[in-house]
Formats: C-alpha cells, structure tokens, sequence
C-alpha cells in the first residue's frame, strides 16, 4: 500500500557496464582515478561506436590460461540501441594522447637487427629508412626521428 505524495517507482538514469579483463602487461598504464577514455564498439552494432571510462579496477587478478588480468568496470551511455548482457565488444582504451605527431600505418614498419625501417619513395626509387617510434593505437604508430611530414612511405614493395 502506498500513501499519498509516496514514490511508488524511482527511475534512474542507467549507464551500462562492461566488465574487461586487462593483461598485467597492460593494466599499470590504466588510472581508473583519471577515468581513462575508452571507445567501445559492439559486434552486433557495427560501425557504432559508443564512449566510455574506465571507473574502477579490481585488485585481485584473474588467471586465464596461466596469465593474469585485472577486471576493469568501463561505464558508457545509453544510446537506446539494444545491447543486450552477453554482447561481445572490443574496446579502445586511451591510455595517452599526441597531437600533431607524425603517425604512419604500423604495418609498413619493420625490424632489421634490432632497429625499425621503412622503405621511402624518393624521386621515383625506393630508400629504406632507420626511424624511431613512439606510441600505437595498434594500427598507425608515432615515428619520434627519421621521418617527416610529407615524405612518401611505400606500403608494398613491386
């Protein structure tokens, strides 16, 4: 029974959860006191992507397959799409962020006695390059020394 004036529901505004297992290797990167952005897409929600943070991390590791993780809380908005407990999402986590940096696809770079190459086109041949890198989203990468702006990277060699 319920008097009069009483709250018979309170609704809330809801943010989902994902519960992400981080690599040892990984986690001392993560400051969940900072609240590290992350970006989540979904596998069922392709090409939507949706913005999160990182809030809380678990102390106590997880052992998988003989390696260790710490679970990670990562929190994002409802949007009104449909995700459903279970859902399968890869996550970008940000861990640091540059500005006008020189940045080349990772895949054209490559290692030769301990030191990293590209190969450059210039004036129509092609001339393999030391440079140094930085940080890596895992798909394009920093190049700190060796390359500037402009310079012509060949992404296959004929």
């Amino acid at each position: 029974f319920f008097r009069t004036g009483q709250s018979a529901v309170s609704l809330i505004a809801f943010d989902f959860k994902i519960q992400a297992d981080i690599s040892e290797l990984e986690i001392g990167k993560i400051n969940d006191s900072d609240g590290n952005n992350v970006s989540v897409q979904f596998d069922a929600f392709a090409g939507e992507m949706f913005s999160g943070k990182v809030v809380s991390i678990e102390p106590k590791e997880v052992l998988k397959d003989g390696d260790k993780y710490y679970r990670a809380d990562i929190y994002f908005e409802d949007r009104g799409i449909s995700i459903r407990p279970g859902m399968s999402a890869d996550l970008m986590i940000k861990i640091q962020f540059k500005e006008n940096v020189v940045k080349i696809p990772e895949i054209v770079v490559y290692k030769k006695d301990k030191k990293k190459f590209v190969i450059l086109s210039e004036n129509g041949n092609q001339k393999e390059t030391e440079i140094e890198t930085g940080i890596s989203d895992g798909e394009l990468i920093e190049v700190t020394k060796g390359l500037s702006e402009g310079q012509i990277v060949i992404m296959s060699i004929k």
